[in-house]
């Protein structure tokens, strides 16, 4: 085929698009970051990380940090990576329907039942789970999977009932089962607290319930079995939110509950709680949430609560809005991923708000930007993930050639070139992924 595409074009035949070069050893095709750095799937499903590994996060077996992705140690099969989100590891879906951790263990976060072993620099299995989905979610210190059984088990931390499993011990380093979790088919966590969508329609939440992050009216202080989100039919998506947990409703209206801090809530009032959905006012056709931010059917995007250093991208800075409010001039979005930046349907990337670090990824040194604005030289991007290290940072897969580029922070190699940098306004090209 290579010899004929050739020959027309050395026969004035027209021209002829180059098809994108084949998959190698070396090609991303997934990306997670656990807060202190990045892994990459890489084509055959194993796994390179880079960043900072003091708890083993890297998982290659030392306990050095890496400006360039290194191997994670024997991991093979992987599905997708869940990051520990108090930036200590991570944990790998397995094709297989198993699950292997490394990083830290405070409070049992393997899973693998060890009593001694204070974090592990390589992969190991989590005991008893053997049908996990590409559904698990994290908050500190605490994993929870969700299985092909239509069920949902939790291991690590238990301060708040966490686990679901209605007991009061404070940590389990193997994984429990939640109690009374009826069908579900989603999974998300507001740090403290994990709610579970239910094929129903309905939504059940476990763990604190600081700010009325349950959703289910009580007063209670947290619930160590799930209990049912009120006034909940028909939820088309379950997310978690800048205060607490928001859903997407039948017709793309928008639902939250938790904390109102700064107007999160969206629901026109700038403080308190709501131990109930509430609804997001100026929203509909919405296809996806990220903190305090919708994605439009119509590539649009609308945000609400805090208005600090331009997050809500529509030209101001300093005062919240209690409703939703578009983001000037941002059209064709496909994604979102942490502090305000899009992923866009034509590959690029365009971001607003904070710009420590360079985070912004426009080559400027500016404080923030309350307008959506390109980063430079991205295009081709499929996905997009955000890393909370010391500033802030981002990192783009570009599936055609399956490379990575990061920008922002780097003071623990966060970006993956190797470089001494502190830090880079503009991406930069990950080591040794891709072509």
């Amino acid at each position: 085929m290579l010899l004929l595409v050739g020959l027309a074009a050395a026969c004035g035949g027209g021209s002829a698009k180059v098809p994108p070069a084949a998959p190698t050893a070396t090609t991303a095709v997934g990306l997670e970051s656990d807060g202190s750095g990045a892994c990459a799937i890489l084509y055959h499903r194993d796994v390179k990380c880079w960043g900072l590994n003091n708890f083993g996060q890297l998982g290659d077996d030392t306990d050095k940090q890496s400006g360039v992705p290194v191997s994670v140690n024997g991991l093979t099969g992987v599905l997708s990576l869940v990051g520990e989100s108090s930036q200590g590891g991570y944990c790998a879906v397995l094709l297989s329907g198993g699950v292997d951790c490394w990083g830290t263990n405070t409070s049992g976060a393997l899973g693998n039942g060890s009593t001694t072993l204070p974090q592990a620099d390589v992969p190991v299995a989590v005991t008893g789970i053997s049908d996990a989905t590409n559904g698990g979610t994290n908050n500190a210190f605490t994993y929870c999977m969700l299985l092909s059984s239509e069920s949902v088990r939790c291991w690590g931390d238990n301060t708040d009932g966490q686990l679901g499993d209605g007991t009061t011990v404070a940590s389990s380093n193997v994984p429990v089962g939640v109690l009374g979790v009826f069908k579900p088919v989603g999974l998300a966590s507001d740090g403290t607290s994990f709610c579970a969508q239910l094929k129903s329609g309905g939504a059940q939440c476990w763990g604190s319930n600081a700010d009325g992050a349950l959703g289910d009216g009580s007063t209670a202080a947290s619930s160590s079995v799930p209990v049912a989100v009120r006034g909940l039919n028909y939820i088309q998506k379950l997310f978690s939110s800048a205060g607490g947990y928001c859903v997407v409703i039948d017709g793309g209206g928008v639902k939250c509950w938790g904390s109102n801090a700064n107007g999160s809530l969206g629901d026109g009032k700038t403080s308190g709680y709501s131990a109930v959905p509430v609804a997001v006012k100026g929203l509909s056709g919405v296809s996806s949430i990220d903190g305090s931010c919708a994605v439009l059917g119509s590539g649009k995007v609308k945000c609400w609560g805090s208005g600090f250093d331009g997050d809500l991208g529509n030209g101001t800075s300093g005062t919240p809005s209690d409703v939703a409010v578009p983001v000037s001039g941002l059209t064709g979005v496909a994604q979102l991923a942490g502090d305000y930046c899009a992923l866009l349907k034509s590959g690029g990337v365009e971001c607003w708000g904070n710009d420590n670090d360079g985070a912004l990824g426009n080559g400027s040194r500016e404080a923030f930007s309350d307008v959506a604005v390109p980063v430079k030289g991205i295009a081709g991007a499929t996905s997009l993930v955000y890393d909370p290290a010391g500033g802030g940072g981002y990192c783009a897969l570009l599936g055609t050639s399956g490379r990575v580029e990061c920008w922002g922070d780097n003071r623990d190699g966060e970006l993956g070139d190797g470089g001494t940098e502190p830090s880079s306004p503009v991406p930069v090209r990950v080591t040794g992924l891709g072509s």
